[in-house]
């Protein structure tokens, strides 16, 4: 069993989609924007971003959505994990759009995570080997991950 971004199907394995999970903002608690609920699209006009790369299901929608906006936000680093991009966070270096996962595990007082609009939906899934009948030790961290990979239990609203 294993917790994966969902895609595709893949041959020999069974996907459970995580519904209602979205991306999130990182921001430095001392930036003006750290004391907004949302931060919205529009609030990056003129912001330092770090980017999770162009392969990135999170970087490419927020691409997107900042190519529509017309809004030119430089990117100073990427990096294919969101845990990075929160250290860099944390450091000040600029704003990131990372996954709830990630963002539900930072306890840094330096960083400041806070919904986003227009959201940015994040998928997600459980994963089983397909044919192969689950235990109950597998059942139930299934359940327990389903009641934890909701929105507000995961940043806690």
């Amino acid at each position: 069993v294993g917790i994966a971004y969902a895609g595709p199907d893949y041959p020999g394995v069974d996907v459970e989609l995580l519904p209602d999970l979205e991306a999130v903002c990182a921001v430095p608690a001392g930036h003006a924007l750290a004391r907004r609920a949302v931060i919205e699209i529009e609030d990056l006009r003129g912001q330092q971003l770090l980017s999770l790369g162009s392969g990135s299901q999170i970087s490419s929608r927020l691409d997107a959505l900042l190519r529509v906006a017309g809004i030119a936000a430089p990117v100073l680093a990427e990096s294919t994990a969101s845990e990075v991009l929160c250290r860099l966070v944390a450091h000040g270096v600029g704003l990131a759009l990372v996954d709830p996962f990630t963002a539900s595990a930072v306890r840094d007082p330096a960083v400041v995570i806070r919904r986003f609009r227009p959201r940015v939906d994040y998928a997600a899934a459980l994963v089983f080997p397909a044919g192969v009948p689950r235990s109950r030790a597998v059942e139930r961290f299934a359940e327990i991950v389903r009641a934890a990979a909701t929105m507000d239990q995961l940043l806690e609203v």
